[in-house]
């Protein structure tokens, strides 16, 4: 029996001490390898987490706070480069509580998914409009619930979007995109609008590095249309205007008109007086534009329009506009002058 089992094994009696020895030897050659494989994998891949890091094509892993933020989805922060797609998922969730007007459950799903997928600027964007537009509506409008009350979630769901937005920033600092939506919330005129901050995030924004340069230009446009509504501002908004109708691709005509009612204003100091020719090149571009923007001012009533209903009535008289068509229609008048 014996004979057979070492025949089976294939070890000959004669050089059994010999045969015994070399398992050993050839387990520690194996553990040698797979240690100095392991090493050199483990700084290889660490490397590689840092670059992938570093380009934010993976998210950083998480710290204790965000594991106990996470509370019973805390398994979610060892799940490693699945917690976008988990993020994609908890998005689609979250727009049947935007069907159902389920506010709160909404708000907590978009806290979670920004923290799973946190350099996502679509999910920073679409949280905070929820939160700012939606909910805030939601609530002022429903009627189920005292005035009292209606007004306090409005303004309480806005405050949200807007720390939502912050935290957005901190964890991106170097987002323009994120950075924008603060601006424009602040710049929107139906929710708690605040013009002032909003024309100082456009400034700041136009300075980020990373800005495209035909974004840089329109964000200090924008910062000029809202100073141009703040009362108090005027000097600041005809000095910005002055200063980009300097470059001819900012001369559009938002500017231009920015510009005209600028240098209108009896308060500011004026640097150069342009005339309505130097400015719109021709009567029937000033008209027309300066029409518009009449209307629009009509319509929202955010903005001091100095100058502009005289220069109208009187290219109405000089472009004999017909009566029916004009912004202020008059009987027969002398013709009013008009800077040239």
């Amino acid at each position: 029996m014996w004979l057979f089992i070492r025949h089976f094994h294939g070890l000959p009696s004669a050089k059994k001490n010999s045969n015994m020895k070399k398992p050993w030897i050839n387990s520690i050659i194996i553990l040698c390898v797979l240690l100095i494989t392991g090493y050199a994998r483990l700084s290889f891949e660490q490397k590689l987490n840092e670059e992938m890091l570093e380009l934010k094509l993976i998210p950083k892993s998480y710290d204790m706070d965000t594991r106990i933020a996470l509370k019973q989805k805390s398994f979610a922060a060892g799940i490693g480069s699945l917690r976008p797609t988990i993020a994609a998922f908890m998005n689609v969730s979250a727009s049947n509580d935007h069907s159902k007007q389920d506010w709160q459950s909404l708000e907590s799903k978009f806290n979670d998914i920004v923290l799973l997928d946190p350099h996502n600027p679509y999910y920073w964007e679409t949280g905070s409009w929820h939160l700012v537009s939606n909910a805030s509506a939601s609530s002022r409008d429903d009627e189920e619930l005292p005035e009292v009350t209606r007004r306090k979630l409005y303004r309480q769901y806005i405050n949200k979007g807007t720390e939502f937005i912050d935290r957005g920033i901190q964890m991106n600092p170097d987002s323009w995109q994120i950075a924008s939506l603060k601006a424009k919330r602040y710049a929107n005129k139906y929710r708690l609008p605040d013009f002032d901050k909003a024309a100082d995030e456009y400034l700041k924004l136009s300075k980020m590095p990373n800005v495209p340069s035909f974004r840089r230009d329109l964000f200090k446009r924008k910062a000029l249309y809202c100073l141009a509504k703040v009362p108090d501002k005027h000097q600041e908004a005809y000095d910005l205007a002055y200063k980009l109708y300097q470059d001819p691709n900012n001369r559009v005509p938002s500017l231009l008109n920015a510009l005209w009612i600028g240098q209108s204003h009896p308060l500011n100091k004026v640097k150069h007086r342009y005339s309505l020719l130097d400015i719109y090149k021709t009567q029937n571009r000033a008209y027309k534009w300066l029409r518009v923007k009449w209307i629009g001012s009509i319509r929202h009533k955010d903005e001091a329009m100095y100058g502009v209903e005289k220069t109208i009535r009187g290219l109405e008289q000089i472009l004999l506009i017909p009566q029916p068509n004009r912004v202020f229609p008059t009987q027969a008048l002398k013709p009013m002058f008009i800077p040239k």
